[in-house]
C-alpha cells in the first residue's frame, strides 16, 4: 500500500512539472477587499481566491507571521505574486 501511494504521489508530482503548474500565477480574487490578486492556490483558501499586496501588508499588521502562512500561504508565491 505504501508503496503505491509513493508511486501516485510521484506521477502527480510529474505531471504537474510537466504541465508547468508549478511555475503558474494564476488571477484571483483578493478574499479580503475583493480586488485582483495573483499567486498559486493555497490549500487554506477557498478556490480562486488570494491576497493582494495591499491587504496582505495591513493583515501581517494584524497577525503574527505563523498565522500569515497558515492563512495564505507564502507571499510571492501563494500571494501578491508578480506576473511573468
Amino acid at each position: 500500500m505504501a508503496e503505491e501511494n509513493r508511486t501516485n504521489i510521484c506521477r502527480l508530482a510529474r505531471q504537474h512539472q510537466e504541465h508547468g503548474t508549478h511555475k503558474m500565477n494564476i488571477n484571483k480574487t483578493c478574499c479580503c477587499c475583493g480586488g485582483h490578486a495573483y499567486g498559486k492556490q493555497w490549500w487554506n483558501r477557498d478556490r480562486g481566491y488570494s491576497l493582494c499586496g495591499l491587504c496582505g501588508d495591513w493583515l501581517a499588521k494584524k497577525e503574527t507571521p505563523e498565522e500569515m502562512h497558515s492563512n495564505y500561504g507564502k507571499r510571492g508565491v501563494h500571494w501578491d505574486a508578480k506576473l511573468k
